[in-house]
C-alpha cells in the first residue's frame, strides 16, 4: 500500500500543474495558438521514447539517492569528529583548571618563601626602593657629567 503522504503530495502535484495547464490552454485559445497539453502532449510521444525517459528518471533518482547517502554519511564523520574535539576540549579545559589552581599554589608558597627569607635577612622592600632610586640618580648624573667631558674633550 502506497504511503499516504507520497499520495497526498502526488495529488497536489498534479492539481498545482493542472493549474499551469488550463491557464496555458485559455492563453493559447486567447492568442490563437495550439499548445499540446496534457493528454496530448503524452500519447505524442512513442512507448520506446517513453520508456526512455522512465529509465532515465530512474537512473537520475538512483544518482540523487547515491548523493544523498553520501551527504549522510559525511554528515555524520563530521558529527563524530565534532563530539570528538568537543570531547578533546572539555578534557583541555579540566585539565587547564586544574593546571591554573596548581600555579596559583605554587606562586602561594613562592611568595610566603620571598616573604620569610626577607624577614630572616632582615631586607626591607622601601629601603631598596629607596637605595635603587638614589642609584639610578646617581648613574644618571655620571653619565651626563661623561657626556659633558666627551663634548669638551672633543669640540
Amino acid at each position: 500500500m502506497a504511503d499516504p503522504i507520497l499520495i497526498l503530495v502526488n495529488e497536489a502535484t498534479r492539481f498545482y500543474f493542472r493549474i499551469f495547464e488550463v491557464l496555458l490552454r485559455k492563453l493559447g485559445v486567447a492568442l490563437n495558438i495550439d499548445l499540446p497539453l496534457g493528454d496530448e502532449f503524452s500519447r505524442s510521444g512513442s512507448r520506446d521514447g517513453r520508456i526512455a525517459k522512465i529509465d532515465e528518471a530512474r537512473t537520475n533518482l538512483e544518482d540523487a539517492l547515491s548523493a544523498l547517502g553520501e551527504l549522510k554519511s559525511e554528515a555524520e564523520a563530521n558529527k563524530a569528529e565534532l563530539q570528538d574535539a568537543l570531547r578533546r576540549l572539555d578534557e583541555a579545559k579540566a585539565g587547564h583548571a586544574a593546571e591554573t589552581e596548581q600555579l596559583v599554589q605554587i606562586r602561594a608558597i613562592a611568595e610566603a618563601d620571598i616573604a620569610a627569607f626577607r624577614r630572616m635577612a632582615g631586607i626591607n622592600p622601601a629601603r631598596e626602593r629607596l637605595i635603587g632610586f638614589l642609584g639610578g640618580v646617581a648613574a644618571s648624573l655620571i653619565a651626563a657629567g661623561l657626556w659633558k667631558l666627551a663634548e669638551a674633550i672633543f669640540t
